[in-house]
């Protein structure tokens, strides 16, 4: 996220500088993007040819399953259990016809970086435990914060970043669901077009793709530059003598052994 940090008066006595990733607007539309993702639908046919929709709780890691049937998703919004009317909570007090305005979200994102345990915000009287029931760290959630005092100034952040935990397993036959599902979600966050934010994105799947994709751009090269070492012996190498001969004198079979030699290494 471009821009530069702003002062917010905290519940603190003193002001705290926050980086522009934590901007509302910016929130709210990560918040967007967020629940985009995590409404993906992806199709996937099994082996039987059977076709099923797949989102993202069918394939997720859940920590507290089956107790708790939300994904691990590792996210600052998670400080608020990725819920909006929490993220907007503001405590105040009213003064004649004034509302003076205590704490809002930046005071619980703020608690939160430094305990992320807590179920009881000093400052919102709220959770800081992600809706899955497990902590978020925030050297995971936030990037490009201001790391030079004893402690990482985490509110300072310029990015952020969202995990989308998928079981991962060990039998690759078991993966096709997360495979459908993460090719649905590469193909979003492609075309995905930020009003304040520029994505970067990685899959599981991504770097298979780009081998995948690789491989076939690089078939036709391989194809001429073994269509050329074959001209290349049968014509610079051979000497021809007569039409009987052709096949002899081109050294055809020199070629092609040159070849094949390459293809096995």
């Amino acid at each position: 996220v471009s821009g530069s940090q702003y002062i917010v008066q905290t519940g603190l006595p003193y002001p705290v500088y926050f980086g522009p990733a934590l901007q509302k607007p910016v929130l709210d539309e990560v918040f967007n993007l967020q629940n985009d993702v995590m409404n993906l639908m992806a199709n996937y046919t099994d082996e039987l040819g059977k076709t099923v929709n797949v989102g993202l709780k069918d394939i997720c890691f859940k920590p507290l399953s089956p107790d708790n049937d939300d994904c691990a998703v590792m996210s600052v919004l998670n400080y608020f259990q990725n819920n909006r009317t929490t993220f907007n909570h503001e405590r105040g007090k009213k003064i004649g016809n004034f509302f003076v305005k205590i704490a809002d979200y930046h005071d619980h994102i703020m608690f939160c970086t430094r305990d992320v345990t807590s179920v009881n915000s000093t400052y919102l009287h709220e959770s800081c435990l992600g809706d899955f029931g497990g902590p978020v760290y925030p050297n995971v959630a936030l990037g490009g914060y201001n790391q030079s005092g004893v402690v990482p100034d985490y509110v300072s952040a310029t990015t952020l970043v969202l995990t989308f935990t998928v079981v991962n397993h060990l039998n690759e036959t078991l993966n096709g669901k997360a495979k459908a599902w993460e090719a649905e979600f590469l193909t979003y966050v492609k075309n995905y077009k930020g009003n304040l934010i520029n994505i970067s994105f990685s899959a599981e799947r991504s770097v298979e793709d780009e081998i995948d994709r690789e491989s076939a751009s690089d078939v036709v090269t391989i194809a001429v530059s073994y269509l050329l070492m074959f001209v290349y012996v049968a014509v610079f190498l051979g000497r021809i003598s007569s039409f009987h001969r052709l096949l002899i004198d081109t050294k055809v079979s020199l070629g092609l052994a040159g070849v094949i030699m390459v293809l096995a290494a």
